[in-house]
């Protein structure tokens, strides 16, 4: 293998050349297979068969045995507004006439990271009681009326209750990829340095595997993998979560089931060539609920046991040949599963480290790796990720616990009352006599 002179190596993209463009690429020895390309705008590329039935099953019954957690969701950046009811009424009146109407708030700012449809904005109008006119229109002093925890406890309860509702619904597992002792797959980082054109060792240091299972009504509504680019944040690695940003250059998604009906892949702005953030958002933001206008994407991408998808989520730097600017049309996301089960896995190829030095291939775990943490079943902060059956017993120790504290309050209580009430007696006592009962 030639050796890379890491001080002037910089990344390379795949040129899609145009759609239904097709290169051979060796998948296992002697083994070809066609990657082809599926858009332009971002660079897209789907390769069948890029795993073996066998690799898919292994790696669904692996998730199985480590134990999935249910996937956190995104900290909304826009939030109902705590000083005013003005500022978040502009917002959701997103044609300025005034008033408020369930079509144009589907999918704007302000609702904690909700995906509501025009029924399920109906039932809130009429269960926080906005509509006093029964219009289906919400005026402003009307939705001045409502309080604001009056409408966070609301959001909060539809969370809870209604998780198609959710920006995200599933369950997910880490799983490290290159540990020596612990080898995923055969030859997983060859493959995947064949089909993105970056070293091996660069792809070996990257972040973990994730492998996600949803269930009917899971989806992850339209999003970006890794985030805007700000020189004054480092990216984030293994040691470093808090103060930092995603830098993940690349996605390579691989399907390892066939789901029944649904759950397919959506790039709502792939190839569109007159993109505006502010229009997206006044206009066709509502594509962004993927439980229901998967279809109305630009791109959809089928669900196929083995495919593998590759997508750039950043463009390179035209003076650095590094990582640059977020590409806006990279957004995407998982469609409602309808029937049946889906999973999949996801690994991003993370660049972190320095051009121009020894440190360009750098990765997600060489920045703060702790041999100690670094365990196969354990999360990014080396907490063991603990069976389906490990966290029922948990969960069955914290409700005996909850109800001995509240047992122990309520003596505690009971006692605290029982002695106001004898000193209380003592002092209504003139001659220092009080009732001994109440002692018993």
């Amino acid at each position: 293998m030639k050796k890379i002179d890491k001080t002037k190596w910089v990344p390379k993209l795949r040129d899609p050349v145009k759609i239904g463009h097709q290169e051979e690429v060796m998948v296992f020895p002697f083994h070809n297979k066609k990657v082809t390309s599926i858009s332009m705008k971002p660079p897209i590329f789907e390769i069948s068969q890029f795993l073996t039935d066998i690799e898919c099953d292994h790696l669904i019954s692996y998730a199985k045995r480590l134990g999935l957690e249910e996937s956190p969701l995104a900290k909304s950046d826009h939030l109902i507004d705590d000083e005013t009811s003005e500022r978040t009424f502009k917002i959701w009146d997103n044609n300025d006439d005034g008033f408020i109407e369930p079509a144009e708030i589907m999918h704007v700012r302000g609702k904690e990271d909700l995906y509501f449809t025009e029924e399920d904005l109906l039932e809130m109008f009429k269960e926080l009681d906005m509509d006093k006119d029964v219009d289906g229109k919400i005026s402003f002093e009307e939705f001045s009326k409502v309080t604001v925890p009056a409408m966070k406890e609301y959001f909060d309860k539809v969370r809870r209750t209604k998780p198609r509702l959710r920006s995200r619904n599933s369950r997910q597992v880490w799983m490290f990829h290159n540990d020596p002792k612990y080898p995923i797959l055969s030859d997983f980082h060859g493959r995947l340095s064949r089909l993105s054109l970056l070293p091996e060792e660069f792809i070996n240091n990257t972040e973990p595997l994730q492998v996600v299972k949803y269930d009917v009504h899971g989806h992850y509504h339209c999003h970006y993998d890794s985030d805007e680019l700000d020189r004054k944040l480092p990216c984030c690695t293994f040691s470093r979560e808090d103060d930092c940003r995603l830098c993940r250059f690349a996605t390579v998604l691989i399907y390892l089931n066939n789901p029944k009906i649904g759950g397919e892949t959506a790039f709502p702005l792939a190839g569109n060539e007159s993109y505006s953030a502010e229009a997206w958002e006044k206009g066709e933001g509502w594509k962004c609920n993927l439980a229901q206008n998967c279809h109305k994407s630009n791109l959809v991408v089928k669900p196929e046991k083995g495919k593998a998808i590759l997508w750039y989520n950043h463009f390179l730097d035209e003076k650095t040949g590094w990582l640059g600017m977020l590409d806006p049309l990279a957004q995407h996301g998982g469609c409602d599963v309808i029937e049946g089960t889906k999973w999949v896995a996801n690994l991003w190829l993370t660049l972190v480290g320095e051009p121009d030095t020894g440190d360009a291939f750098k990765g997600w775990i060489d920045h703060g790796k702790d041999e100690l943490m670094f365990q196969p079943g354990t999360n990014w902060r080396g907490e063991t990720i603990k069976t389906d059956d490990e966290k029922e017993k948990d969960k069955e120790i914290k409700e005996v616990k909850k109800e001995e504290e509240s047992e122990n309050r309520f003596k505690k209580e009971n006692m605290e009352d029982k002695e106001k009430k004898i000193e209380d007696a003592k002092t209504e006592s003139s001659d220092g006599s009080y009732d001994v009962k109440l002692e018993l």
